[in-house]
């Protein structure tokens, strides 16, 4: 049981990166003008909290997991609850304006 969860948890995980990096490519005034655009940024923010709320479930069921797999799932666990501490910020206040690439 302990494996499917954590396949579940990392699947939701990458998942999660995957809409981050979808969203990352927009500024604040696209939002404001595509509300299809900003409900999939709600729903990112949305489920980036769902994350944070499961690493820290499964970070309280690590008692009663053999002493193997602690080490990994403590690691694993604090890594993806650190990042997506992180990028929430990110989503939830996008960028004004991009600075333009100068090319030579």
């Amino acid at each position: 049981m302990i494996i499917l969860i954590t396949t579940l948890y990392y699947s939701l995980a990458i998942l999660g990166l995957f809409f981050w990096r979808y969203l990352r490519k927009f500024i604040a005034s696209d939002f404001y003008n595509d509300k299809t655009l900003n409900r999939k940024r709600i729903f990112t923010i949305i489920y980036f909290y769902f994350i944070l709320v499961l690493s820290a479930v499964i970070l309280g069921l690590i008692p009663q997991v053999v002493i193997l797999q602690r080490t990994f799932l403590v690691i694993s666990g604090g890594l993806i609850l650190i990042i997506f501490g992180f990028l929430i910020p990110d989503l939830e206040s996008p960028p004004k304006y991009r600075k333009r690439k100068k090319f030579k």
